[in-house]
């Protein structure tokens, strides 16, 4: 069974590794196996989510608490975070190599580690602490350790959900700004040929005297923030006006304004869609983990080494702890018992469960999407139709031919009748014949 187990998984491997890289599918890349599940594990995500948010709550404390003792505190801190951070930035690109840097979110913790070690270890020792210009200049590169909030905003699922619908929006926002930006322009350009500064007695502010003014306001208009402040006075003084920008406030705050939050929805759920796809990636990856588990473990259920597995052989799968924990990973639906199994994996119904049906069945349970389930199924009713018109064609088969034997049986009935009848006939002439004889 070795050299059909050794194709089958070889089978395997042809099918599932130009998709997924850094599966086990690939012997050269166990070590990287190794690394990967050792970065993804809960223990160490938790471990720098931690890291996170002390190092979030240590940047605003730093801010509060001031003095020569707090700073040597604080600067003790910026060492070990830093080297937190460096450790993981190192221990990812040495793990997933070229791979890494195709997250963008990986590339933030790539600059964000590197703008760390510049802060922390190379500026003080290149900027002197005694000049005051070099002083704010490092002060001022120091705020971008604000941009370390960045991965507190991962540490949750829904905090990373949203920030990535929100970026994701941000070239469909920059459109529907510009959008809102040639509206203001078009109605600060009426504003200031119908209004102007006509408004600066009543109101003391003027709001329509020029463009940028003008453009402004109308904006606050559109936020809804300086509306009653501006159009009573505009009611009052240019009526007329007043039916305008109620026509602005509509388009703006509540059209322009509104496709920008269904933009930012609208991509939040795309990237929620999106990594429930990765985890489900993520979930069939570990199954097809077991299932060359399984087809290795086949070898030892195989008691008489015929090659194939009888429903007796599968039955004795329990009395494996390995093969048992192998079969939890797949997720088989609740209730799902070996017999069930066995009989989905035995396709030709022959009572035997070669390598490749296990291969291949446990492959489709596994790697299918709905439309190749879809297939799946109709391939099953297409299967259950055939084997119906094979049933259906054998037993017009037998019936033909039992009827033939039926008709054979029946002539066969009626030669033997006629002959039986014919001696019969033969016996009554000679007893009439020998009669007379007999009484004399």
């Amino acid at each position: 069974m070795n050299s059909t187990s050794t194709l089958a998984t070889g089978r395997l491997e042809a099918l599932q590794e130009p998709d997924e890289p850094f599966l086990w599918l690939d012997p050269h890349r166990a070590a990287s196996e190794t690394g990967v599940t050792c970065v993804e594990r809960r223990l160490f995500r938790l471990s720098m989510s931690i890291a996170i948010l002390a190092n979030a709550i240590q940047l605003g404390l730093s801010v509060e608490m001031t003095g020569e003792q707090w700073d040597d505190v604080w600067h003790i801190c910026d060492h070990v975070f830093t080297s937190i951070f460096l450790v993981e930035m190192i221990l990812k690109v040495a793990v997933l190599k070229a791979s890494y840097f195709e997250s963008r979110w990986n590339l933030v913790d790539f600059l964000l580690a590197w703008l760390g070690v510049a802060d922390t270890w190379i500026l003080p020792c290149l900027l002197s602490a005694n000049d005051s210009s070099q002083l704010q200049a490092l002060r001022l590169f120091r705020l971008l350790r604000l941009a370390r909030m960045v991965k507190l905003l991962r540490t949750r699922r829904e905090l990373h959900v949203l920030l990535e619908g929100m970026l994701d929006s941000v070239r469909s926002m920059f459109w529907v700004g510009l959008l809102l930006a040639v509206i203001c322009y078009t109605f600060a350009i009426f504003c200031i040929v119908v209004i102007g500064g006509s408004l600066e007695e009543s109101t003391g502010h003027d709001f329509f005297s020029n463009m940028p003014r003008a453009m402004l306001s109308l904006f606050n208009m559109a936020l809804l923030a300086d509306w009653s402040n501006i159009i009573w006075p505009v009611f009052e003084m240019h009526p007329m006006v007043t039916p305008v920008l109620i026509f602005f406030v509509i388009i703006t705050s509540c059209g322009v304004l509104n496709v920008i939050i269904g933009l930012i929805v609208e991509r939040t759920n795309a990237a929620a869609e999106r990594m429930n796809e990765e985890d489900r990636k993520r979930e069939r990856s570990n199954q097809l983990a077991a299932v060359r588990e399984l087809t290795k473990m086949m070898c030892e259920l195989d008691t008489n080494k015929d090659e194939w597995l009888s429903l007796e052989e599968m039955a004795s799968a329990p009395d494996n702890p390995k093969f048992v924990a192998m079969l939890k990973q797949i997720n088989l639906p609740l209730g799902f018992s070996l017999r069930d199994l066995y009989m989905i994996l035995d396709q030709d119904g022959n009572q035997k469960v070669t390598t490749n049906e296990f291969v291949e069945g446990m492959y489709r349970f596994v790697n299918s999407n709905e439309f190749q389930r879809v297939c799946l199924n109709h391939l099953a009713i297409a299967q259950v139709k055939r084997q119906l018109m094979q049933t259906r064609k054998h037993m017009i088969q037998e019936v033909t031919r039992t009827r033939q034997e039926q008709q054979d049986l029946a002539k066969e009935m009626r030669n033997g009748f006629s002959l039986m009848m014919q001696e019969i006939t033969k016996l009554q002439q000679a007893v009439a014949f020998v009669g007379p004889y007999v009484q004399v």
